[in-house]
């Protein structure tokens, strides 16, 4: 990841169910945005409920946020954020999680993962992954918009 973060030039998109010690795992990222001030990044992440029935949706993004903020990106360029508001449903029928754990890099490198982005993912569990270059990678937001 962080050969990944270092070489990106205009964007970075990352997707992850769950984030520990971000602020050690997103570093070699806030480095290279301190670089390249152009660079685009974009997090989706989950947001879930975590068993907390009683709290509003609003309580939970903004607990998540300043967490997140204090823990797992405490440079002050900060990336855009995104969650699926599913996540934070007390319908069972409707609550769903993100789980996909993905990093694309400049529309041309893909990485696919079961790693979360945590120290026992990057640095002590069997994960499994695919790393692909192709310059002809499709825009994953192109595809994600065309689902709506």
């Amino acid at each position: 990841m962080r050969e990944l973060f270092t070489g990106a030039r205009r964007s970075v998109l990352l997707s992850s169910f769950t984030v520990r010690h971000g602020n050690e795992i997103f570093e070699s990222l806030a480095a290279a945005v301190d670089r390249n001030p152009a660079l685009q990044v974009r997090l989706a992440v989950n947001v879930g409920r975590d068993g907390d029935y009683h709290k509003s949706p609003n309580q939970i993004l903004k607990e998540f946020a300043e967490g997140f903020w204090q823990n797992h990106w405490p440079w002050p360029k900060r990336p855009s954020v995104y969650y699926d508001p599913r996540s934070l449903s007390t319908d069972s029928s409707i609550c769903a999680s993100l789980h996909a754990k993905c990093i694309v890099i400049d529309d041309e490198i893909a990485f696919v993962t079961s790693a979360n982005f945590t120290e026992w993912a990057q640095e002590r569990n069997l994960e499994a992954g695919v790393l692909i270059r192709d310059e002809a990678l499709p825009d994953p937001c192109a595809i994600s918009s065309k689902r709506s």
